[in-house]
């Protein structure tokens, strides 16, 4: 086996105590978020990590076409000139 996590889910909102599991002599890793099926979840099992991904990509796509804009205006400009 190469890699095994495992993700404790609660609805509890207190923290979920440390347990260590080991399958043959191979300690399974706990995680805090983990991604499944290209979603993010957290172990209270909301949807603030995805959400959280989600606009800071649609931040910097913002970002991008606002240079781009820029760019291609002052290239426009340039044309006239």
């Amino acid at each position: 086996m190469d890699q095994l996590l495992i993700k404790l889910f609660t609805f509890n909102k207190g923290n979920l105590p440390n347990i260590e599991v080991t399958v043959r002599g191979n300690k399974i890793t706990s995680m805090d978020k983990m991604k499944v099926l290209g979603v993010i979840f957290n172990k209270n099992l909301d949807w603030k990590p995805q959400v959280d991904r989600v606009i800071n990509q649609a931040t910097r796509l913002s970002h991008g076409l606002k240079f781009l804009r820029k760019r291609l205006a002052q290239k426009q400009f340039n044309i006239l000139d």
